[in-house]
């Protein structure tokens, strides 16, 4: 039996080969529920080289007032989010049952990934998200709620060797 909540990513970092640590990342937040407006984004906001520049959310009064608030372009899903707003890092804060296709949507256009626990519900799922970031060359990581806050920072600024 698979661990559905295996990271597929722990041994290697996030970021890409030719990574300067001056490059400021952009990542877009996927979800504006109480996980993603309460713990991601001020995560978020104590990374040094990356920054939120994007949310979606399927409520769009929800995603126009958490943009708001921020100053940043919101959207109602992450297809719209990722044609208009240049990312890097996708971090996604939905409901367990979508994390499978939010993840290869990000994949596919060519976002390295964070996901909340767990990645998702099927292992079949997990064994499709490995093989698709192995073929586009990208990383999916995964966190649990309480090392978000200490480790994103440290993931983010870990260069590849």
């Amino acid at each position: 039996e698979k661990n559905l909540d295996a990271d597929i990513c722990s041994s290697t970092p996030l970021y890409p080969q030719n990574f300067s640590p001056l490059l400021m990342l952009k990542a877009g937040l996927v979800g504006c529920g109480f996980i993603g407006t309460t713990f991601h984004l001020p995560a978020w906001e104590q990374v040094n080289n990356a920054k939120i520049i994007a949310i979606c959310d399927q409520g769009q009064s929800k995603a126009y007032e958490v943009a708001s608030s921020l100053n940043i372009q919101a959207y109602i899903s992450l297809s719209e989010m990722l044609s208009n707003a240049k990312l890097d890092i996708v971090d996604i804060c939905t409901p367990n049952s979508s994390h499978f296709r939010l993840i290869v949507e990000a994949l596919e256009n060519d976002c390295l990934v964070i996901v909340e626990k767990p990645i998702t519900t099927k292992a079949e799922e997990l064994d499709r998200i490995s093989k698709i970031a192995k073929l586009v060359n990208k990383k999916v990581m995964i966190w649990k709620l309480p090392q978000l806050k200490k480790n994103l920072n440290l993931q983010l600024l870990w260069n590849w060797r």
